[in-house]
């Protein structure tokens, strides 16, 4: 199913002159959630939001970044 889930984020993606905004938009529907996120890390080092669907989902990415927990975190 992920793999499925992944070709269609991709094929949905491919051809957008703003892929991260997009792919936010897109994962939202396929996966089945309210709202996405995409944080952007350097190695285990999560280095700020790159782009959100919603008020909520910045609040969590926001809020992951500034408490360094979270799905979007790796503990040392």
């Amino acid at each position: 199913m992920a793999g499925e889930r992944l070709r269609r984020i991709l094929a949905e993606t491919s051809g957008h002159g703003a892929p991260a905004a997009h792919l936010c938009e897109v994962s939202t529907s396929i996966i089945g959630v309210s709202g996405t996120g995409i944080m952007l890390m350097s190695g285990d080092i999560p280095q700020g939001s790159l782009c959100s669907t919603d008020g909520v989902s910045a609040l969590i990415e926001d809020l992951q970044y500034t408490l360094g927990e979270g799905p979007s975190s790796v503990s040392a």
